[in-house]
């Protein structure tokens, strides 16, 4: 902190503000933490460049993540999002719908707006013709169309994403991929296929 204070690097300065966050909250020292974050945030208020800004606020949320905090995840990323959505920065969007897909729920329940924040993602992909972190996506479009029992949805977006997958060698996203398979069919009562594509899943 201080190092990045002398070069007037705001950027370094945030990132080690929010490591020192984290680290008094692992240690059990909430009160430190709290007035961490009250620095890390007026880092924020000073930022005058709306990409930094925008980034910034991702990194917050990503140390959030760690400490458990969900509502204050989503909070920074709907203000992220908000940067992106004004810059027209569809690749950054994207990617920022994806993580809102995924942790909308996870804060408070709300797996509707969470599976339009996934669709709007997709849509954007394939506007800007972005593949990265793609069947990732697609495995929380497909567990999305599933709480929300549209199957038809669902099948569409298993066939769209084995489509794309190929002759992929990258077998943590099949497993995670195949799982969702399996989490369609129990849905479904299909249970003897459910069962297959699990194992499929474990051996992947």
């Amino acid at each position: 902190i201080s190092a990045f204070t002398n070069l007037n690097n705001p950027e370094g300065l945030f990132c080690a503000t929010i490591d020192l966050m984290n680290a008094y909250h692992n240690n059990g020292k909430s009160e430190e933490a709290i007035e961490v974050e009250l620095r890390a945030l007026k880092i924020i208020t000073e930022s005058s460049s709306k990409v930094i800004l925008g980034n910034l606020y991702e990194l917050l949320a990503i140390r959030y993540d760690e400490m458990r905090r969900y509502s204050a995840i989503v909070n920074c990323l709907l203000k992220a999002n908000e940067i992106w959505r004004a810059t027209n920065n569809k690749k950054k969007l994207a990617k920022n719908l994806i993580l809102l897909g995924t942790y909308y729920t996870v804060a408070n329940g709300d797996i509707k707006t969470a599976y339009a924040f996934l669709k709007e993602a997709l849509k954007i992909k394939d506007e800007i013709s972005d593949s990265e972190n793609i069947h990732e996506l697609y495995t929380n479009l497909i567990q999305k169309a599933n709480s929300e029992k549209d199957f038809v949805s669902a099948d569409r977006f298993i066939m769209e994403a084995r489509s794309r997958l190929g002759n992929t060698k990258d077998v943590f996203s099949l497993g995670r991929l195949t799982d969702a398979e399996g989490q369609v069919l129990m849905s479904k009562k299909k249970y003897a296929e459910a069962r297959e594509k699990f194992q499929e899943s474990v051996n992947y």
